[in-house]
Parts: structure tokens; sequence; C-alpha cells
């Protein structure tokens, strides 16, 4: 009997970037007060700084191109060049969180995670409970009940990439572990020809 199933809601794509390539982000994380970033975002975290889009671009150009790929593979549609028109670092510190909130004034979006201290490794290989687990991010699409996929919870590690469309809802719980865990927001349009 033949058969045939789809692919149903955004593109999630997730990616690892090298080492290198982690190692030269990490020079853009700067915690520079003239770039305060935390009244234009959703969450509750004290310490977020635009960082260059220009030096990120250059970082991220080939990783861009994947996604760009993988989109088309996705939707059999292509999407124009993009470029990052907005970045920031989030430096997450215990009680800190982002409630559900889609990204505005761009594409799509993804979230890059830079430094992953063991101290909150420890503390989600700890956690017992059904949802998403401390220092997650859960993106969500749809509505949930039997039969459906609604969310997928993410476990941040060092230099893995999610790029997504900026209306996918997504959220960030927060964790307990006295330590500070590094990650950067990242804006995307296209470019018009």
């Amino acid at each position: 009997m033949k058969y045939k199933y789809y692919y149903w809601g955004p593109l999630l794509c997730h990616m690892q970037i090298k080492q290198e390539e982690l190692d030269l982000v990490k020079k853009l994380c700067i915690k520079d007060i003239t770039k305060l970033f935390i009244i234009n975002l959703a969450g509750n975290i004290k310490d977020e700084y635009l960082i260059n889009v220009d030096a990120l671009s250059s970082i991220l150009a080939p990783y861009m191109e994947t996604f760009r790929s993988a989109h088309f593979n996705w939707y059999n549609k292509h999407v124009s060049e993009l470029e990052i028109n907005q970045a920031w670092v989030n430096y997450m510190k215990p009680g800190d969180y982002n409630p559900v909130h889609t990204h505005d004034n761009c594409r799509f979006s993804a979230v890059l995670f830079v430094d992953v201290p063991e101290k909150l490794k420890e503390e989600m290989g700890q956690y017992n409970g059904t949802g998403a687990g401390p220092g997650c991010t859960e993106f969500i699409y749809g509505e949930s009940y039997n039969y459906a996929i609604a969310n997928k919870v993410v476990v941040p590690e060092n230099g893995h990439l999610y790029m997504f469309p900026h209306t996918l809802r997504h959220v960030v719980n927060p964790f307990k572990s006295d330590c500070e865990r590094i990650s950067l927001g990242i804006n995307f349009k296209t470019k018009e020809k």
C-alpha cells in the first residue's frame, strides 16, 4: 500500500558552529553599558548588550547560506540572501528567564549558545520534571493535543545555533545554579534585489 506523509510546521534549523568561530564570537561579547539592550527585549535578564553585526555576519555567513538551503528543502521555496539586522548577547544568571515571545522587525531569528557552564549542565542533568528543564529553550508551534507535536525542547550546548522564522514562539526557563549562561539572540532580514 502506498502512502505519504507531510512535515508540518515551521523550519527549526540546528547547526553546530566550529570552535574557532565560536572563539571569535566570544570576543564580540562585551558588557558595554553604552550598548545595553534590555529595554527592547521581553525577558527578565539584566545583562543584555548589542554586539557588532558586521563582525558577526562575517563569522556566520556560511551558516546563513546553509539555512537558506534548509529553507528551500523544507518549503520548496527560495529565500533571499540574509543579513543580520540586530544581534545581542544575553548573560543569563540564576532566576533570569525569557517568557513566551516572538521577534519583530525581521524575517528570521536565531539563538547561538556561547557558554553553557558545567554547573548548569549538572542542574539540567538532575532535573526530573516532564517539561523543559532549567536553562532550556522551548519552541512552541500550534496547539498541544494527542498525536500532534507542538513543541521542541532544546538543551543548550556550546556552539549550537538554531535558526527559525521570527514568528516561532519560544521561551527560556530560569535556572538556580550560581553561574552565567551566555547566548546570542540574532535577527535577520532579507536583502531585496
